[in-house]
């Protein structure tokens, strides 16, 4: 059995929130239909979650 990152564990978490609401995704990105209802309170976390994420990292990219 492989051990995942940490942020394979956030990602599997997001991915299947995302599924849940009906939003189609793909590896680095999820799709909100023109019709579909803007989920801002699953953007908020997903934000805040990357944040605490990169509180200790001091380079811009990972």
């Amino acid at each position: 059995m492989a051990v995942r990152s940490d942020e394979e564990v956030k990602e599997m978490t997001c991915s299947e929130r995302i599924q849940a609401r009906g939003y189609t995704r793909a590896k680095k990105l999820w799709r909100i239909g023109f019709q579909q209802e803007i989920p801002y309170d699953l953007l908020r976390e997903m934000i805040q979650l990357n944040i605490a994420q990169k509180a200790d990292y001091t380079r811009f990219w990972r």
